[in-house]
């Protein structure tokens, strides 16, 4: 990287994931945030929003990519396993969970996102006491900050393949095995935001390749 660009870079990450300045940043960090620039501002333009009716969930328009999913229309019954939909009742394709979308839903235990969803953004489902499980697809590449934080029983998370970043406190402490659809060198290659990185430390890694033991996933 040229003197310029880096500084431009190394900004970009203290800016983006609160690093203190204290903190060297590594390369995987500089390589991943230049890299992926693009793709996160692109992520970034779905932003722009606009009310969009659905049955039994909200929705809201972002551009011709898709739509976000905000949350239910209709009660659950305690210990409902759910599976969120693809797409709108018009068949535009869901390409995230908003901010707050299932905050403190105290009836869901376990969660299954389908393919396609990019992006959970945060506060997804903060505070979900009753989340046991949740299964996440290959095509997700964000989990954004506190997305599942204060789970307090969610021991089991499925992760594909596909995800790129994990933000600060996107897990709780009581997470015990990440069921990874990758390879021991693809999870090397997640950046993972620093306080993360020691509650993701407690849960055992199980790669398509091998595990990778609690303490030292981070």
């Amino acid at each position: 990287l040229s003197g310029e660009l880096t500084d431009v870079v190394f900004h970009w990450v203290y800016e983006s994931m609160n690093i203190s300045t204290n903190r060297a940043v590594t390369i995987h960090e500089i390589a991943f945030y230049s890299n992926h620039t693009a793709a996160m501002k692109g992520l970034g333009a779905l932003l722009q929003e606009d009310e969009a009716e659905g049955s039994d969930y909200d929705f809201s328009v972002r551009n011709s990519a898709g739509v976000v999913l905000h949350g239910f229309n209709y009660a659950l019954g305690p210990g409902a396993v759910i599976t969120l939909p693809a797409s709108a009742p018009d068949g535009t394709p869901v390409v995230a969970i908003g901010r707050y979308g299932f905050r403190q839903n105290q009836v869901i235990h376990s969660v299954t996102v389908p393919e396609g969803i990019l992006k959970i953004e945060e506060e997804a489902f903060y505070h979900c006491h009753n989340l046991a499980t949740v299964y996440l697809p290959d095509s997700l590449r964000i989990i954004n900050e506190s997305a599942f934080d204060y789970c307090t029983i969610l021991t089991e998370v499925h992760l594909g393949s596909g995800i790129q970043y994990i933000g600060e406190n996107a897990f709780h402490f009581s997470l015990r095995d990440i069921y990874y659809n990758g390879t021991m060198e693809d999870w090397s290659r997640v950046v993972i935001a620093p306080t993360q990185t020691g509650w993701l430390g407690q849960a055992t890694v199980h790669c398509t390749d091998g595990d990778i033991p609690a303490k030292q996933t981070a």
